[in-house]
């Protein structure tokens, strides 16, 4: 999303000067209390005391398989079976990382118990 923001910006302003920085929720929002960035646009939550943010967009997660994955095979997929399944997932900071382990928007209030594994 950021590349198309970035690219209107700048058709419609004529300054083309910008840099792109990307990065998980936990960098970005460091680069801002460090005055390294002027602005973010992170998945994650923000809640540090020197920081303002606001939501302006919403997203959606896939769910991405091996068509010969057991999940694949499934009409429906639950979430105790995610919750029981091996995951690939991105580096602590990452808002989408975050959002893995975040309550269920469905009414969990443990969220997906995730097994993260450092290799």
């Amino acid at each position: 999303m950021a590349p198309f923001l970035l690219s209107d910006f700048r058709e419609a302003h004529h300054h083309k000067s910008q840099q792109l920085f990307i990065s998980n929720t936990a960098l970005i929002c460091q680069k801002l209390i460090d005055y390294e960035l002027d602005i973010g646009l992170v998945e994650g939550k923000t809640l540090h005391p020197e920081l303002d943010s606001r939501p302006f967009s919403e997203d959606e997660m896939c769910i991405v398989t091996s068509p010969k994955h057991p999940l694949a095979q499934q009409q429906q997929v639950t979430l105790s079976d995610l919750e029981n399944s091996d995951w690939i997932l991105r580096e602590p900071g990452s808002g989408t990382r975050e959002f893995s382990y975040a309550p269920s928007h469905q009414g969990s209030k443990s969220g997906m118990k995730l097994r993260a594994q450092h290799h």
